[in-house]
């Protein structure tokens, strides 16, 4: 393989790497801000703008799903690259990594796995967010009302109890 070649070959696996890493802190994010989001919702008051806060996380998950989308199609586009290359300067032993992944076993291939453990990933944040912003679009969490409960107490403070000493 030509320095060229190698140097390419390099840059596009890299890129790979690059872009699974970005799947995976886009995921953790998307949950996390999704979580924060819906904590915060639950102990406001209903009414005017944060009403509609509600519809925020799906939104974001909706978003997230199409850059999640992009992703992976730019991995494809990479995988059949990164082919071709194999099929050109691997020696026949080796049968090189993308191959490795197309390959068969007990009837199914190996690449496969990450991609619908995705699909199931986002699949359930979109029904969690949908679910979770009607909810919240059309009823008062308990949690809301117990909030609201605790933080309008007419009860006086309590007295300290603790002994003084007044020497």
């Amino acid at each position: 393989m030509s320095d060229l070649y190698k140097e390419e070959y390099q840059t596009l696996r890299k890129e790979v790497e690059t872009a699974m890493s970005e799947l995976n802190t886009l995921e953790i994010s998307a949950l996390v801000a999704v979580s924060a989001i819906f904590t915060w919702l639950v102990t406001r008051e209903v009414g005017g703008v944060v009403q509609l806060g509600w519809c925020i996380p799906f939104i974001l998950v909706v978003l997230c799903v199409l850059r999640t989308w992009a992703i992976g199609k730019q991995l494809e586009w990479l995988s059949d690259y990164l082919t071709l290359y194999e099929k050109k300067f691997i020696r026949p032993e080796l049968i090189g990594w993308e191959h490795f992944l197309c390959q068969n076993v007990a009837g199914k291939p190996r690449r496969g796995v990450r991609g619908l453990t995705t699909k199931i990933f986002w699949m359930a944040l979109l029904l969690v967010t949908f679910t979770g912003g009607a909810f919240g679009l059309t009823t008062s969490p308990l949690v809301r009302d117990a909030a609201k409960d605790v933080s309008h107490s007419k009860s006086p403070p309590a007295k300290c109890i603790l002994p003084v000493n007044r020497d």
